[in-house]
């Protein structure tokens, strides 16, 4: 039994899937509960060293719900969507995605960076892919979700 997890930043929220497999099989574990697998930012949270903070912080609750994860995928932008825009979104995402990867290297859990086509799917199919694999939540079922699913089911089967 292998637990891992999958994470999709965007500027609002953090979409994590945790997943066990056990014989190939994904078992979606936090699927039912949305404080869980949407890490939405305390409204209050507005400087962006403090919603880092806050993100490493709900890291580590996760962790602790879900122990022994031993791999995260991260579902990063694609490159050259839009290559001329650079903005303060793009910009938080990647850092969320960073502390992300600090996470993993601090409690010896591997982590890979992952795109669509290393995923085997694309933006327009990302959620039926990821459903057919893992199931789906029960709430709040959408592309950030789907692709935080199919980065953990990713590393699942490596």
């Amino acid at each position: 039994m292998d637990r891992v997890m999958g994470v999709c930043a965007t500027p609002k929220a953090v979409r994590v899937a945790v997943l066990n497999f056990n014989n190939g099989q994904a078992t979606f574990e936090n699927a039912n509960n949305a404080h869980l697998h949407r890490l939405q930012f305390p409204k209050d949270t507005t400087a962006r060293q403090d919603m880092l903070n806050w993100y490493y912080k709900e890291l580590d609750t996760i962790a602790s719900k879900f122990p022994g994860i031993v791999s995260v995928g991260i579902k990063i932008p694609e490159f050259g969507v839009r290559p001329a825009m650079d903005d303060d979104s793009k910009r938080c995402r990647n850092h969320l995605d960073g502390v992300t990867m600090l996470w993993a290297a601090q409690h010896s859990v591997a982590s890979s960076t992952l795109l669509f086509n290393q995923l085997g799917c694309n933006s327009k199919s990302v959620e039926e892919w990821a459903e057919q694999r893992t199931g789906k939540t029960t709430t709040l079922w959408d592309l950030a979700m789907a692709s935080a699913a199919a980065a953990g089911w990713q590393v699942g089967q490596s």
